[in-house]
């Protein structure tokens, strides 16, 4: 398998000029698959009109904000599981993939996705701080989001908008 061929077409469309697979259609270059035949819990796809395209996901709380960031007025497109970022965690360099990555009118912002009560542990909280931190150096902007978020689109709007200002002054701090 060749770089530019992650996933090779069944053997049925193998020689069939002009024919594009299912597969290509709804599997955007994006670092794993996440609805596979092995997966446990909810996971599926959702039609995006923003994303322009089938967008995967893997929990309840991903789908409802695959559905918000299609009403939300000031997202111009969404990407799941878009790139592996690095952070450090104090003794060493870790990989982090978020959820979604968002743009906005404002600019991007990396969304983790999570359930109120996971949110609460203090260990994801620290992570989220360390991974938000580190994040911020580079001008990027991080931000969790929970059921309560999502069931509240101004407050999703208002968080994202606020997330996307913080990352635009970031990157024109670094700029300057």
């Amino acid at each position: 398998m060749t770089g530019e061929n992650r996933h090779p077409q069944s053997s049925s469309q193998a020689g069939a000029p002009g024919r594009i697979s299912l597969r290509a259609l709804i599997e955007p270059d994006r670092l794993r698959r996440i609805v596979t035949p092995s997966g446990e819990g909810v996971r599926g796809f959702y039609p995006s009109l923003k994303a322009g395209r089938m967008v995967e996901y893997e929990s309840r709380g991903e789908r409802n904000t695959a559905a918000l960031l299609d009403e939300i007025d000031v997202v111009l497109t969404f990407r799941e599981q878009p790139r592996r970022e690095l952070w450090w965690d104090g003794q060493k360099v870790r990989r982090y993939t978020p959820d979604v990555e968002v743009v906005t009118v404002l600019g991007p912002v990396l969304v983790e996705v999570k359930t109120a009560r996971d949110a609460r542990r203090p260990k994801l909280r620290r992570k989220h701080a360390l991974i938000r931190a580190s994040l911020a150096s580079r001008g990027l902007a991080f931000i969790v989001w929970t059921e309560r978020h999502v069931s509240r689109p101004a407050r999703a709007r208002a968080h994202l908008l606020a997330a996307a200002g913080r990352g635009m002054r970031l990157r024109e701090g670094a700029s300057a």
